[in-house]
């Protein structure tokens, strides 16, 4: 019971900390809620990896900046969808071949052309 109390504890003290860290790193108040709740997982998880050469403080930040920079990053590299959004986010007639220019055919010319500089040596010629 001393555990869970002094675990509670803890994150009645730095829980809002983290919140605020790992926002700097993300992009929205969920996702840095996100990191503090993965932060304090990892937390349950490796407590008997602190060594105790820092304050507890400080290796609890350090799990939560490690955690919210990779969360960051995923971010970062993904294109949020909005299922609720209707209709093209592109104009249709952006890939009109007439609008552009484009045919079938100036393509595959354009093609064979590119494959001819690109070809490089030929066996047996």
């Amino acid at each position: 019971m001393a555990t869970k109390s002094a675990f509670s504890e803890l994150v009645r003290r730095y829980h809002s900390t983290l919140v605020k860290v790992a926002r700097y790193y993300v992009a929205s108040a969920a996702s840095a809620e996100d990191v503090a709740q993965d932060t304090w997982i990892a937390v349950l998880k490796g407590i008997e990896k602190f060594e105790g050469r820092s304050t507890f403080k400080t290796w609890l930040l350090r799990i939560c900046v490690n955690r919210a920079r990779t969360s960051g990053v995923k971010e970062h590299r993904s294109i949020p969808v909005d299922p609720n959004e209707s209709g093209p986010t592109v104009s249709a007639h952006r890939f009109d071949q007439a609008a552009s220019g484009v045919t079938a055919g100036s393509l595959h010319r354009g093609h064979r052309h590119a494959t001819r500089q690109h070809r490089g040596p030929q066996c047996g010629a």
